[in-house]
């Protein structure tokens, strides 16, 4: 979710907390330079008898923290989830590629890779890429002069750098950590970060990235509000203010949320739901 957004504009007893004021999906646990732990929240929002949770999640994490995820999507009726689909396959492959290229260089695993997406439960709740050229008048992306040949030397360069620093930091552990640490105090603050992008979690928004894809994520979701089902949106925590704004509008309030380890860095105990 988080480093979409940045590329985009360039077994112990669980957690249990009530959901904060201010909506936060993501939290980040500071031990030391070198200790920590990042958590991401399934909030549960209720009006009268129906319930939704918000599933956030970020797109590269520990393995065990997908397989947690995972068991937790198996249980709802109906999961509505964020995939924008068709069209522009090199400007997405960038994007996964840097994806996992941080992935692989924090030895990481990649969301896409260990979510099972094909799971009868599952329904696509996002813009295509099509959609998303025309709402943006067909410039989703900045334009990049030359794009295949930037993507042609860029994506080996950023191998080949990323196998340097895979060196360095079989070298030098600690400094792998210390890296962990500053992302993942990077991706507990959401609300920062939405901030520095211009991104206002507390009223409609014109964006293309968050707000757009929500609404259609909404409209995916308002004809089953009424029905006694489990739902869920499953997307990324950057998504999760707004989720949270238009749910509140429809009349539901936050009651419970249990958060999900995301990664740990150094020794930390594990929490699981799971």
């Amino acid at each position: 979710m988080l480093s979409l957004l940045l590329a985009a504009s360039f077994l112990s007893a669980p957690v249990l907390d009530s959901p904060s004021p201010d909506s936060r999906f993501t939290k980040f646990e500071y031990r030391a330079f070198d200790r920590g732990a990042l958590y991401t929240a399934t909030v549960t929002f209720r009006k009268g008898e129906t319930e939704v949770d918000l599933v956030s999640v970020v797109h590269i994490a520990d393995s065990r923290y997908y397989r947690e995820i995972q068991r937790e999507l198996n249980s709802y009726d109906l999961v509505f989830y964020e995939l924008v689909s068709g069209g522009a396959r090199e400007a997405l492959s960038s994007l996964s590629a840097l994806q996992l290229a941080v992935g692989d260089l924090l030895h990481f695993s990649f969301q896409i890779a260990e979510i099972n997406y094909t799971a009868p439960n599952l329904v696509h709740s996002d813009l295509s890429w099509g959609e998303i050229e025309k709402l943006s008048d067909g410039s989703p992306l900045p334009p990049v002069p030359d794009r295949d040949a930037v993507v042609k030397k860029f994506i080996p360069q950023l191998r080949l750098g990323v196998t340097e620093a895979a060196g360095y930091f079989k070298e030098n552990p600690a400094a792998r950590r210390s890296l962990k640490v500053f992302l993942g105090q990077l991706l507990g603050d959401i609300p920062s970060v939405l901030k520095q992008l211009n991104i206002e979690e507390n009223r409609e928004g014109e964006d293309i990235l968050v707000s757009a894809r929500n609404r259609r994520a909404m409209e995916v979701l308002k004809p089953y509000l009424h029905d006694k089902k489990r739902l869920a949106l499953f997307w990324g925590a950057a998504h999760m203010p707004d989720f949270a704004r238009r749910l509140k509008k429809l009349g539901f309030k936050p009651v419970r949320a249990r958060w999900h380890m995301a990664w740990k860095i150094g020794n930390i105990p594990v929490k699981s739901w799971f």
